[in-house]
């Protein structure tokens, strides 16, 4: 989640290429606006990630009123698509993720 992007004709910025403090508030103070991310892995080159950007500019159908974020697949199967990732989703995947490390952690050794 190194480059972020809002989902509304942006160019994309570059958030250092890591995961920093200032990627994750600006992370969810995208979430927080309903606004929606195109989060870019940090080792593609420009022209891939003006590519991404384009290829969200061009989308046929508009986001849905609930998208958080979107990724691209990882392409191993044909051309790298767009996934819309919708709040409901990032929130049960985090409300999932804090059982599993609760339960972890309070296994005895």
């Amino acid at each position: 989640m190194a480059c972020i992007t809002p989902c509304s004709r942006a160019t994309a910025s570059n958030h250092s290429g890591r995961n920093t403090l200032a990627t994750a508030i600006t992370l969810y103070a995208l979430f927080e606006l309903r606004t929606p991310a195109l989060l870019i892995h940090p080792r593609l080159t420009d022209a891939e990630r003006s590519a991404q950007v384009r290829a969200v500019d061009r989308r046929e159908r508009p986001l849905p009123p609930n998208a958080a974020a979107i990724l691209h697949t990882s392409g191993t199967t044909g051309t790298p698509r767009a996934a819309v990732l919708t709040r409901a989703a990032l929130v049960a995947s985090a409300a999932a993720s804090t059982r599993r490390i609760s339960e972890t952690l309070m296994r005895p050794p």
